[in-house]
């Protein structure tokens, strides 16, 4: 069996989900299926437009969301 080249690459972990970035226009729109707390969901809209973030995963808005709806007043 023939050595492996340094440049060959490496094969991409098959069993690795891909990932793929939402609007934050899809991200909410999708949560509100699931979460009837409308003005919350603006308010988040809002501070994610504010913020500059219009494109991220599932995951990573999500997990901000929760922060958002859990930080104090």
């Amino acid at each position: 069996m023939p050595a492996k080249s340094d440049n060959t690459p490496e094969p991409e972990d098959e069993g690795a989900p891909q990932v793929f970035d939402l609007t934050v226009e899809e991200f909410c729109a999708r949560t509100s299926a699931e979460d009837s707390r409308i003005e919350l969901l603006a308010g988040f809209y809002s501070d994610e437009k504010a913020n500059g973030r219009f494109k991220d995963s599932i995951a990573a808005y999500a997990e901000r969301y929760a922060a958002y709806a859990n930080r104090p007043i």
